[in-house]
Order: structure tokens, then sequence, then C-alpha cells
């Protein structure tokens, strides 16, 4: 369940930056 909520923040955070 962590994983997917980290894995989910991540994703959000970074999708910024990255995109």
């Amino acid at each position: 369940m962590f994983f997917l909520f980290s894995h989910a923040f991540l994703r959000s955070w970074f999708d910024i930056p990255v995109s």
C-alpha cells in the first residue's frame, strides 16, 4: 500500500519537471 502511494506521489511530483 505504501509503495503505491509513494509511486503515485513520486510520479505526480516528477511528472512536472520530467514532462
